[in-house]
């Protein structure tokens, strides 16, 4: 049997995979228009994962206003 490399596993914690400064550019990308589904791809953390950091963080899209022109 062969065993795992340590370098294998993958840190369970969202903030332990993600500094700080990779989840303020995510939070940033989000309000600017990114999808969930794509933050989640280009940092390598599940979908779930980016939908609770979002939540638990309070962070919203701003508000477009269609037809305002």
């Amino acid at each position: 049997m062969r065993a795992a490399s340590p370098s294998a596993k993958r840190p369970w914690s969202l903030r332990e995979r993600l500094n700080e400064r990779e989840i303020a550019e995510l939070i940033t990308a989000y309000r600017n228009g990114a999808t969930a589904a794509c933050l989640a791809t280009t940092h390598g953390v599940s979908l779930s994962s980016v939908k609770r950091l979002l939540r638990t963080t309070g962070v919203r899209r701003a508000l477009s206003i269609r037809g305002s022109e």
